[in-house]
């Protein structure tokens, strides 16, 4: 069952849902008439609907609930607008649109804009975000996607680990990413120990990032279908020397630090990638003055925010004291290679495809992967 969060204080959803039906309830939005103006900006009132999407795992909160904290700070701004945020899967989100049926707003991540591309409304105004992001929101030349907080990738390896596989010190973590396998053994018994664990599931491609190392035998990769089961094989069943993980895992490492109860780690932080971004599209024609407002919101008022769900702000500035977290932004903070927010499900097949075989030597596949993050 899907979640709701309902952004309006309790008194007023719960006259919303004894007066007026849910299927009315689109009917109730934006009535201007005899509402005095706010200075310098018109007065809104009515419901706007937000369905927030996820594909990649989030920092130390949930980026649902961090929507629904901002959609209240909003509602001071504007206080008969309200944002009603729901959580739905990508499979949600098609069904819907197969329908015909569309939100005021959609919050989403890098690879999930396609199915509704064509419904968006372009952005009249632009907030002061970074501008390689803003490009992947446009297509076209309309700015289509404004991106309001981004995730990261790191190296993560167990010290013990790396001196098994002959691993120096002085090694930099991204060179040694797919020879740094061993065999372990215990008695009679020998385990192989693979170089690196990683989750590469569509849109995410975090290997992307690497393409320009090769694969050394046939232990250098450890390939998960899930994040935390990367994390889990890397940090729990100690099946790699590394892992190749996120602002998730800096998140789970910080709690086994502030719990004495993590091994000795080196962590080096991917610098100038990341196709973990969040975007916020406006897919109302109806509603749009509204809508946009709470998009620019959450792209510029919002972002001294996007630290409390424990992800990183699309501005480019630096909030963190923390030191991972801070050591992560500084890796985020030059140019940042991406992809674009719309691209299609195939095409990110197609370059999947070729991240295989650039690190099966490719420099033709390496080459290709390149121009497509940019």
């Amino acid at each position: 069952m899907n979640k709701f969060l309902r952004v309006l204080p309790a008194l007023a959803l719960s006259a919303l849902a004894v007066i007026i039906p849910t299927a009315v309830l689109p009917q109730l939005k934006f009535d201007l008439a005899g509402e005095k103006p706010a200075p310098k900006e018109s007065v809104y009132a009515g419901v706007l609907e937000l369905w927030h999407i996820e594909t990649f795992e989030g920092g130390t909160a949930s980026r649902a609930q961090w929507l629904a904290a901002r959609a209240l700070e909003f509602e001071k701004l504007y206080p008969r607008l309200f944002v009603m945020v729901e959580q739905k899967t990508l499979a949600e989100l098609e069904w819907h649109i197969l329908r015909g049926e569309y939100p005021d707003l959609v919050s989403f991540p890098t690879g999930a804009g396609e199915p509704f591309a064509g419904h968006t409304q372009a952005f009249t105004q632009i907030p002061a975000v970074r501008g390689e992001l803003l490009r992947a929101g446009q297509l076209g030349g309309r700015q289509l996607a404004l991106p309001y907080m981004t995730g990261g990738y790191a190296l993560i390896a167990n010290a013990e680990r790396l001196k098994a596989a002959g691993v120096k010190e002085s090694n930099k973590l991204s060179d040694k990413i797919f020879s740094a396998a061993y065999e372990q053994k215990s008695g009679k018994n020998t385990k192989n120990i693979f170089s690196l664990s990683v989750a590469t599931p569509i849109p995410q491609l975090p290997l992307a990032a690497y393409c320009d190392k090769m694969l050394i035998g046939g232990f250098s990769l450890n390939v998960c279908e899930t994040a935390y089961l990367a994390y889990e094989d890397f940090m729990g069943l100690a099946k790699s020397s590394m892992l190749l993980g996120t602002q998730r895992d800096i998140a789970r490492i910080e709690a086994r630090i502030s719990q004495n109860n993590c091994p000795e780690l080196r962590i080096e932080y991917t610098p100038g990638f990341c196709d973990m971004v969040q975007y916020v599209s406006v897919t109302t024609a109806q509603n749009f003055e509204a809508a946009q407002k709470f998009a620019l919101y959450l792209a510029d008022g919002a972002q001294k925010s996007v630290y409390k769900c424990g992800m990183f702000s699309a501005d480019g500035k630096k909030y963190y004291s923390q030191p991972m977290r801070k050591e992560m932004e500084e890796a985020l903070s030059g140019t940042l290679k991406t992809c674009n927010a719309f691209v299609s499900a195939a095409e990110l097949a197609r370059i999947k495809a070729a991240v295989d075989s650039a690190l099966d030597g490719s420099k033709e596949a390496a080459a290709e992967v390149k121009r497509f993050y940019s």
